[in-house]
């Protein structure tokens, strides 16, 4: 039997909508009743409003999908083809996976960018009851990526929201330190100034829900070389610099398959020297596009 698959390209005007790739379903969020959410709004409203066919494959994505991944919709299908029939639920199309190889996590990386996100995501997760420590997650391309690019059952679709309608709650209707905290602007790109801290918090939602025992197994990603090609090509970083920020990528993910703990210490002790050089590149990549 085909698989069933309802992948949604979000729009948000006529220039957008224009561009939607004809293999994607046109989502329509040219109303943008609440431009402050960006695609967490849209896709929080669809998954409320919409019964899920429990055998089909849902994915929401930004109007910026290919440019940010390399992956056009044919080469989505197939990949998707690719993995039918096993036990995978959820598959994700790594974006600014760099960005993500030679952090411990999604958070700590969203601290470094984000001045505060990390105490004050943890804050809303001891608010709601689940204190698990944000700190320890293991973040990598088999299990995050950024923007919601992901491609998933509706199990996984079901998590994400009883964690967003939380969130939303929380963020909207708290009135004490919490809530004007998850409303407060924080420090965004040079040239953008600065954005709600929410926006940064929900964008790694996958981080804390893949992270669970019950994912492990059921996450596929985009194999290494096609997201290692496509930082080449289009941010024109040095492919030494890639492959030490790589190693550091398959460590964690080694670390969280065997759960071995060697080759999270071998991890620890490459990561400040990944980070360096990364960092030193994409400085020097920002002031030749400046």
């Amino acid at each position: 039997m085909r698989q069933r698959h309802y992948i949604h390209q979000i729009y948000y005007d006529e220039a957008s909508r224009r561009a939607v790739n004809p293999l994607f379903i046109p989502l329509d969020n040219s109303a943008n009743e609440r431009s402050d959410w960006y695609e967490f709004w849209v896709i929080k409203n669809y998954l409320e409003n919409n019964t899920l066919d429990p055998d089909a494959w849902y994915g929401f994505l930004s109007p910026k999908f290919e440019q940010k991944t390399g992956m056009d919709a044919p080469s989505l299908y197939y990949l998707l083809n690719e993995i039918y029939g096993s036990t995978s639920e959820v598959f994700l199309v790594p974006a600014y996976w760099e960005n993500i190889a030679v952090f411990k996590n999604a958070f700590y990386q969203g601290d470094f960018v984000h001045p505060g996100l990390l105490a004050t995501a943890q804050k809303f997760m001891d608010f709601i009851g689940r204190p698990e420590p944000l700190s320890d997650l293991i973040s990598h391309t088999g299990n995050f990526t950024f923007c919601n690019f992901i491609v998933a059952r509706p199990s996984y679709w079901k998590d994400w929201l009883t964690l967003a309608q939380k969130f939303f709650d929380v963020t909207e209707n708290d009135p004490g330190a919490l809530g004007h905290e998850l409303r407060s602007m924080t420090k965004y790109k040079p040239d953008t100034g600065r954005l709600p801290i929410k926006t940064f918090i929900q964008e790694r939602f996958p981080a804390i829900i893949l992270n669970e025992d019950k994912w492990r197994s059921a996450c596929a990603s985009v194999p290494t070389s096609t997201f290692i090609d496509h930082v080449v090509k289009h941010k024109r970083y040095d492919l030494n610099v890639l492959s030490v920020v790589d190693t550091c990528n398959s460590l964690k993910m080694m670390y969280d398959t065997k759960r071995d703990p060697t080759y999270l210490q071998i991890y620890d002790q490459l990561a400040p020297v990944a980070q360096s050089i990364w960092l030193q590149q994409a400085a020097r990549l920002a002031a030749k596009r400046a």
